[in-house]
Formats: C-alpha cells, sequence, structure tokens
C-alpha cells in the first residue's frame, strides 16, 4: 500500500485491517475481546469527534446557546450552523419518537391481552 492510500484510509478502514491481522494471529476467544475493545474504543471515539465538532462550532460563533449578543439578538444554535450535527440531532429525536411509541403499542398489547386473558377467565 502507498503512503498516497495510506493517507486516505478513514478510521473504520485501519480498525478493520488491524483485527483481520489480529486475528490470524489470536485464538477465537481472544479476537472477540479484541473486537469487542475496538468496538467500544471507536464508539468512544466518535463521541468524542461529535463533542469536539460541536464545540468547535461554538467557539467559532464566540456566544452561549443561552445568552444574548451585545445587541440583543437571541442565541445562537449552533446546530442550525452545522447541517451535520443538525441532522443527526433530528434522526435521534425522530428514533427516540419512535422508541416510545414502540413501547407505548407494546404497553397497550399487554393491557389488551391482560384484559382478554381475564375475559376467558370468566
Amino acid at each position: 500500500m502507498t503512503e498516497e492510500e495510506k493517507d486516505k484510509l478513514t478510521c473504520d478502514e485501519v480498525f478493520a485491517l488491524y483485527l483481520r491481522h489480529v486475528s490470524k494471529q489470536v485464538n477465537e476467544s481472544y479476537y472477540r475481546t479484541v473486537l469487542r475493545f475496538v468496538l467500544l474504543y471507536r464508539e468512544c471515539l466518535n463521541e468524542y469527534g461529535w463533542l469536539k465538532r460541536r464545540d468547535h462550532y461554538h467557539k467559532a460563533y464566540h456566544r452561549d446557546e443561552e445568552e444574548e449578543d451585545e445587541e440583543g439578538n437571541p442565541p445562537v444554535n449552533i446546530d442550525d450552523y452545522d447541517e451535520v450535527l443538525s441532522k443527526l440531532k433530528k434522526e435521534e429525536q425522530q428514533e427516540e419518537r419512535e422508541e416510545n411509541e414502540r413501547i407505548e403499542r407494546i404497553k397497550a398489547n399487554r393491557r389488551a391481552a391482560k384484559i382478554a386473558k381475564r375475559k376467558k377467565l370468566q
């Protein structure tokens, strides 16, 4: 692999190459441990990266989201200036709504099943 190709590798690709290399040298049990570590490490990097990105945009606009500026303008919502963060926030909110709806459907189904069971017993 050339230096140019190495420079273009994504973090996920580097992790995949590492895991492939490790898989050839260790037993399955240890490989599972390494895999779990790499996945958790990737998740940690991802969370830290998004927080740093948000901080960067926050500092770029020199304002707190809760404070008005010197001219009395309303607070800046950093998510409005970062399309990626905005999109992720909307997706997260949508997933949360869907999960809440799913939970409510499950609860309703359980209540209906209990009622039907009671009617059968009577």
